[in-house]
């Protein structure tokens, strides 16, 4: 909710590195927005799923990306937006051009806030189980009850906090606790 930080880059490079194709969407700039916590009105979850697909089309055009292959990653807020954009109720408001959907779909510490039934791409949500801000509970209370055509898994760190691979993050916003945690980010690695 606080726009693009320092630890998007970082991942960002971890993801090349890899030998990703990592591409950083900037949702609140082009809007004139520096900082959405606390103003949920100021922009949409549908929003950021639709700036996740103007830029899996846009990557799709590029020579040297597969686009079959195309994952969508958040965190926080932004991990509220790969919700939206992995949700079948996307299917309706797709325009034709965008009707591909996601690879894969990764979510940190977002809030669940919609089931996760029936969703168009396969769905890891990394959570923490000492998180404030977004509850674990949240997503465990929207896990799909039976069997779904794409799968959806819920990794939850008990001893993190909302944040947990912020390096060097260890303060309290807007009365919600951020805390690094080392073991938890490694292992999201």
């Amino acid at each position: 909710c606080a726009g693009i930080q320092s630890d998007d880059y970082t991942w960002a490079s971890k993801l090349q590195n890899w030998g990703y194709v990592a591409f950083i969407v900037d949702s609140f700039g082009p809007r004139r927005i520096s900082n959405a916590c606390g103003n949920k009105g100021s922009i949409g979850y549908k929003d950021r799923a639709m700036d996740a697909y103007s830029a899996k089309r846009y990557l799709s055009s590029l020579s040297f990306v597969n686009a079959e292959k195309i994952a969508v990653i958040g965190w926080s807020m932004g991990g509220n937006g790969v919700l939206q954009a992995v949700d079948p109720v996307m299917n309706e408001l797709l325009p034709p051009e965008y009707n591909a959907h996601f690879k894969a779909a990764i979510s940190f510490y977002p809030y669940c806030f919609n089931w996760l039934d029936n969703l168009s791409a396969p769905l890891l949500i990394i959570a923490a189980g000492k998180d404030d801000w977004t509850p674990a509970d949240y997503c465990i209370n929207r896990m799909p009850k039976i069997k779904t055509r794409h799968e959806v898994k819920l990794k939850i760190y008990q001893d993190a906090y909302h944040c947990f691979d912020c390096s060097g993050k260890n303060t309290v916003y807007m009365g919600h606790t951020l805390r690094y945690n080392f073991k938890a980010t490694t292992d999201s690695l």
